[in-house]
């Protein structure tokens, strides 16, 4: 345990990075470390923050800022975020879209009552994007993917939680005039927490293998 080759690390994460960063670097530092025992729990930005305050778990990986008092949060990496249609879609021909063209589209969101759809909302909004027409609201990414390939309308996604499907054809990203957007990607805990030799170790791994993968935090 001194040495840091053994030990538990329980972290949460929102379900998007939960489900398409983390399970990497979990399984990449487990192959280096097989004595620590590590947990992922997956939910609601709120649901995680939560289980932070309570010390269910250890970190919180969310994006953006928490919602509950009593922790401390560190913008750790920024991930872009791409406006995402159907390969044959309308909007997929043209090399930029105004703020406008995008606003008159149908889109495919977050439940609206999610915080996740309120930080998505006021980005786009920030970037002149006004979602006047949603067509469907659904619980996660994978949902608002499968509806968008159906082409139904257009998503705000993570660019990260469609890189598959850019691989594969079946979603282009629109580019806005506007320019990318970006969000900020938070690692929470507790500031009373105390932290043990192999969770420095792996936060120090974590924080390696996000460079690696996202662009760098601009400062």
């Amino acid at each position: 345990l001194r040495s840091g080759n053994m030990g538990r690390i329980a972290m949460g994460s929102s379900g998007t990075l939960g489900r398409h960063l983390l399970p990497d670097i979990f399984s990449s530092f487990k192959k280096e470390n097989p004595l620590v025992e590590m947990v992922l729990h997956i939910g609601t930005v709120h649901r995680i923050c939560k289980m932070t305050v309570d010390g269910q778990i250890d970190f919180g990986f969310v994006i953006g800022k928490n919602d509950l008092p009593g922790l401390s949060d560190k913008t750790v990496a920024k991930e872009e975020l791409v406006i995402v249609a159907r390969a044959n879609h309308s909007l997929s021909s043209k090399e930029l879209v105004t703020p406008e063209e995008l606003s008159d589209y149908p889109f495919v969101t977050a439940l609206k009552e999610s915080s996740h759809y309120q930080m998505l909302d006021k980005i786009l909004r920030a970037n002149k994007i006004a979602v006047r027409n949603i067509v469907v609201e659904l619980e996660d990414a994978e949902s608002i993917k499968q509806v968008v390939r159906s082409g139904l309308g257009v998503a705000v996604l993570l660019k990260a939680c469609v890189i598959e499907e850019l691989k594969q054809g079946t979603l282009k990203i629109i580019k806005s005039t506007r320019g990318p957007m970006h969000i900020d990607l938070q690692l929470i805990s507790r500031p009373d927490k105390s932290v043990s030799p192999i969770q420095i170790k792996f936060l120090n791994f974590f924080y390696k293998r996000l460079n690696d993968i996202l662009p760098p935090v601009v400062v």
